[in-house]
């Protein structure tokens, strides 16, 4: 009996989706706190203060991009970690934004 490629390196997979989740979690913080102390603003429309939470969104969906992509290779511990992750970088590992 053989193992199929997918799921003999499911485990390294799940690993690098933990990591990544990890680290765009703390990249994505770091861009919500730049944004609100020093971001763009014009007429209107201003991203700081208050205006930085709409970066949020747009990372949620960029998780949610990454989620397809593992669900489509089968890789369902690394979909669990990688939300997990991310919401630790963001939130959790150096304080709230």
């Amino acid at each position: 009996m053989s193992i199929s490629f997918a799921r003999k390196w499911q485990p390294g997979i799940a690993t690098l989706s933990a990591l990544g989740g990890l680290a765009f979690g703390l990249a994505l913080h770091y861009l919500v706190l730049y944004a609100r102390d020093h971001g763009p603003s014009a007429g209107s429309w201003s991203l700081q203060g208050n205006g930085a939470i709409s970066l949020i969104p747009l990372g949620a969906l960029i998780v949610l991009v990454a989620e397809i992509q593992l669900v489509r290779r089968r890789a369902w511990v690394g979909a669990i970690f990688l939300p997990v992750a991310t919401f630790l970088g963001l939130f959790v590992l150096v304080g709230t934004v």
